[in-house]
C-alpha cells in the first residue's frame, strides 16, 4: 500500500465531539441504531477514476486496509493513497487538508469537547490486549500486577509463578492510543520503569514477544496471532461482548473523521465501511457498534 507524502508538522490536538463520543462509547455501550447499507453500489460505468487519501492510526490500520481493499474489488476506478501514523498526526493531515479522511482512536476519558467543524462518524470498537509469549506459564494478570511489572518492581517471572525468565516490559512511544489508554487504565500515576522496551507500533511488539519468551506488551487487538498469548486482565479478555459492554478495562473506539466539504468519493467509501459490506468486515478483527 502507497505511503501518503506528509511533512511531519506539530500534532493538532484534535478531539471530537463529547456529544458523539458518548453516544459511541456510553460506557462503551456503542451507538444507538444500526448501521444501514449505503453506497454499497459499483461504479457506474460513467465514474471517472477517483483517489482517496486516508490517514489511519496503527490500530486501525488492519481494519481500513480490508475496507479499502473490499471497496476496490467493487470500485476499480477508486484508488487510495494509506498512510499509518499516531492518531495525532492522522488528524493534523486532515487538518491541513492532506488527507481526505482520518480513522483515529479515541481515549474515551480524556476528549472533551470542540467545534472543529469536523463530522466523527462510529466506525468500531477496539481494545488494547496485553500479550505474552506462550511458553511463560501466566494467562491472566490482576492490573495490580501489571502496573507492578511495568514499574519495574518484579524481574523475573518465576516471583509470578510463571517461568523462570527474566521480565522485559515492552511500551509504546508517547502519544500513541495504545499508550495513552493503558497508561490511564493501568499505570495511573505510576511511572513506567526507565528498562522497558520502546517499540514504534504493534507490529514491532508481537515480533518481539514471539520471539523473547520473558517479554511482555500491549497491541491493538486487532494485531494479536498465534504467536503471542492474550492475558486477561482481572479476569476479563478482549472479547467482542467484554469490549462493547465496556467489562474490558482496555477498550476505546475507532472513529471516522471527515471535513464538512468531504469530497464525494470519501463519502461514498465511508458509506461502504458503515453498510452491511463494511460491518462484515469490522467483525472480523474488531467488535462493531450496536
Amino acid at each position: 500500500m502507497n505511503g501518503l507524502s506528509h511533512p511531519w508538522a506539530r500534532p493538532a490536538r484534535l478531539l471530537v465531539l463529547a456529544a458523539i463520543i458518548a453516544g459511541l462509547i456510553g460506557g462503551c455501550q456503542g451507538v444507538s441504531g444500526p448501521l444501514v447499507g449505503l453506497g454499497e453500489e459499483a461504479d457506474d460505468p460513467g465514474d471517472e477514476p477517483a483517489l482517496v487519501r486516508v490517514a489511519a492510526c496503527w490500530a486501525a490500520l488492519p481494519l481500513v486496509s480490508e475496507l479499502v481493499a473490499e471497496y476496490g474489488r467493487l470500485n476499480p476506478r477508486t484508488s487510495f493513497d494509506v498512510v499509518s501514523v499516531d492518531s495525532d498526526v492522522a488528524c493534523d493531515l486532515l487538518a491541513t487538508g492532506q488527507a481526505d479522511v482520518a480513522v483515529v482512536g479515541v481515549d474515551p476519558a480524556t476528549s472533551t469537547e470542540r467545534d472543529d467543524g469536523l463530522l466523527a462518524r462510529a466506525l468500531a470498537l477496539d481494545a488494547v490486549a496485553v500479550v505474552a509469549h506462550p511458553a511463560l506459564g501466566i494467562s491472566e494478570l490482576t492490573a495490580g500486577q501489571l502496573e507492578a511489572l511495568y514499574a519495574g518492581e518484579y524481574l523475573r517471572w518465576d516471583e509470578l509463578d510463571g517461568a523462570s525468565e527474566a521480565v522485559e516490559v515492552l511500551v509504546h512511544a508517547q502519544g500513541s492510543m495504545e499508550r495513552d489508554v493503558f497508561d490511564r487504565v493501568v499505570m495511573g500515576d505510576t511511572e513506567v520503569s526507565s528498562f522497558a522496551v520502546i517499540v514504534p507500533h504493534d507490529r514491532a511488539v508481537i515480533e518481539y514477544v514471539a520471539g523473547h519468551p520473558g517479554a511482555i506488551g500491549y497491541v491493538s487487538s486487532a494485531y494479536v496471532d498465534e504467536r503471542v498469548r492474550v492475558i486477561a486482565v482481572d479476569g476479563r479478555r478482549p472479547t467482542a461482548i467484554e469490549v462493547r459492554s465496556g467489562r474490558y478495562p482496555l477498550g476505546y473506539p475507532l472513529v471516522l473523521l471527515t471535513p464538512s466539504d468531504a469530497a464525494r468519493e470519501a463519502e461514498r467509501w465511508i458509506a461502504h465501511a458503515l453498510g452491511n459490506r463494511g460491518r462484515q468486515v469490522i467483525e472480523r478483527r474488531y467488535t462493531a457498534p450496536r
